[in-house]
């Protein structure tokens, strides 16, 4: 009761002061009166759908399915699309089934399909995508999650890619979701972390329904959490599973996204995995590929309640500039969306706090996203629906599994609004969203996205919304050119200080944009950035001015 009478005060003080980061102004509060995105044609080339196959038969790997993602393979200047496909016999004959796409960005917003001059259209039952410079040889790897086989294709450096899987000792057979390439023991090479949802086989499928006939059942009623598991990278080319060895055996869930991030800003990057109805995991990095468990002790492992929820899409970002890692994750219909404020490695379900709890509660959230959309300096939130259980049955081939996404714009100190209209599309289609990537498809200055819809059409959202300043866009790069994934960014923004991750890794099976993109406001610069860089060396660069593309190279 107590709890209950102060909780209409402590939202009035959040609401009006922002608690920190840029203050809210009353013209963000207007409804908005123009779309924020359109959805790219077809007549760009651009035309994948996912299919999960002819009949749907309620197996649960159906319905969490569907990723993508976004990397310069060909080395151009231009972000390429993959597409993960799930169509055909889920346990069986694939021999036929559609593959996955490689769309090659051209420039100007046009794409052409190179899956086959490529030699990346696995046709196994796809998950999720992921990139990565994993050998160091210069050009962007790709590795595929599968229900089934992984693979993984080394890019040769001439537009065509090798599967590797057998030589990398790669090709776990379980149901994958999620994975990250994160370099976790300092010497240069990114280890693969890989989620995994439940021990599935056909044969452990259940019937599960309702008042709207049969549906997909509940992770948990299968009984079957399944063990993620952690790559080692020998650098040779190779991998070796050292799960057991590392410590992250110690607990088991149902693995649906991961991230890499400094939770504790001791140095040295940690895991963090959602779970689907299980509790979320926070591996901390103790060093010498060693992890221990923090997420129940530091209140990252369930909501307010102490109840587990539905995790599904993870990102970790200082929302409310104060220096570290907040954690936002993805959840099912009658779940808010949560937001864990982080506070020195401590962290608290705040979700009530950010003006987004009511209306995440009536959708179910996969990937998602946090991005500064119209420049104002303060970070937005694009968020990808859609069930995974009927609300009611549907007639003429609609979608029974279809929501419309959300988009909320930052008001400042961890406070967003919902935009309207909804996702900020002109007229928001209902689609069973899945994964989404972030990425600048057009080099224009801001960030667009790219939505795999279950079942349905993708989505290319080319980002129109009203610019409320410039923006600044950095290529990171380490002593060797290659991408600095997993460096700190200390952002000096006028009175204001940022900071940002480098990292491909965030969303729902999905692999991002690694540039950094920061939007300006009202200011005309970025002062100075302070880089800390993988290595724990650090260095400062800058000015860069309002509506430049930079390149921060680690110095020698």
């Amino acid at each position: 009761m107590r709890v209950a009478g102060i909780l209409p005060l402590v939202l009035i003080i959040a609401g009006c002061t922002g608690d920190s980061g840029a203050p809210v102004t009353p013209e963000k509060q207007h409804h908005e009166s123009t779309p924020w995105f359109r959805i790219l044609t077809a007549e760009s080339g651009f035309d994948f759908t996912h299919s999960i196959g002819e009949e749907r038969r309620y197996w649960i790997p159906e319905i969490v399915a569907g990723g993508v993602a976004l990397f310069d393979y060909d080395q151009d200047g231009d972000l390429d699309i993959y597409c993960v496909q799930s169509a055909g016999e889920l346990a069986g004959n694939r021999t036929d089934a559609p593959g996955n796409r490689l769309f090659r960005n051209d420039g100007d917003l046009h794409f052409t399909d190179v899956t086959e001059q490529a030699n990346v259209g696995d046709n196994s039952y796809g998950m999720a995508a992921c990139c990565s410079d994993y050998d160091r040889d210069g050009d962007v790897d790709l590795f595929v999650s599968n229900v089934g086989a992984d693979v993984l294709y080394r890019n040769r450096g001439d537009g065509t890619f090798e599967n590797v899987t057998t030589s990398a000792n790669l090709g776990d057979p379980g149901l994958a979701a999620s994975a990250a390439f994160i370099d976790l023991d300092g010497d240069r090479f990114p280890e693969l972390y890989v989620t995994h949802y439940v021990l599935w086989s056909p044969e452990k499928e259940l019937k599960c329904g309702s008042g709207s006939g049969q549906d997909y059942c509940s992770p948990n009623n299968y009984r079957a959490p399944a063990p993620d598991l952690l790559y080692r990278n020998r650098t040779d080319g190779s991998f070796e599973n050292i799960s057991q060895q590392a410590g992250i055996r110690a607990a088991y869930g149902n693995g649906l996204g991961v991230i890499g991030a400094d939770l504790d800003q001791d140095g040295k990057p940690d895991l963090y995995v959602a779970n689907d109805g299980s509790p979320n995991q926070w591996w901390r990095n103790l060093g010498n590929l060693r992890f221990a468990e923090m997420a129940v002790t530091s209140g990252c492992a369930v909501n307010l309640n102490g109840i587990s929820e539905a995790g599904m899409g993870v990102q970790a970002t200082d929302v409310d500039e104060d220096g570290d890692l907040d954690l936002f994750m993805t959840h099912i219909r009658n779940e808010t969306n949560t937001w864990y404020r982080n506070d020195g490695g401590v962290f608290t379900d705040a979700t009530i706090l950010t003006g987004m709890a009511a209306v995440s509660r009536d959708s179910t959230g996969f990937g998602m996203g946090y991005q500064d959309f119209d420049h104002d300096g303060v970070l937005d939130l694009y968020v990808a629906n859609g069930k995974v259980l009927r609300v009611r049955n549907l007639t003429n081939g609609e979608d029974p599994y279809a929501e419309q996404d959300h988009l909320f714009r930052g008001l400042g100190g961890a406070r967003f609004h919902e935009v309207q209209p909804r996702g900020g599309l002109q007229s928001a289609p209902s689609y069973t969203g899945r994964g989404i990537a972030f990425g600048d498809l057009d080099n224009d200055g801001d960030r667009d996205l790219v939505v795999i819809n279950s079942n349905g059409p993708a989505m290319i959202l080319i980002n129109e919304a009203k610019k409320k300043g410039s923006s600044v866009t950095l290529d990171l790069v380490d002593r060797d050119g290659i991408f600095a994934e997993g460096a700190d960014l200390e952002i000096h923004l006028g009175d204001r200080l940022l900071h940002r991750r480098a990292t491909r890794f965030y969303s729902y099976c999905s692999s991002n944009d690694p540039r950094i993109h920061v939007g300006l406001g009202s200011s005309k610069q970025i002062d100075m950035i302070e880089v800390r860089w993988p290595d724990g060396s650090s260095s400062e660069h800058g000015p860069f001015p309002a509506g430049s593309f930079g390149r921060i190279e680690q110095p020698n």
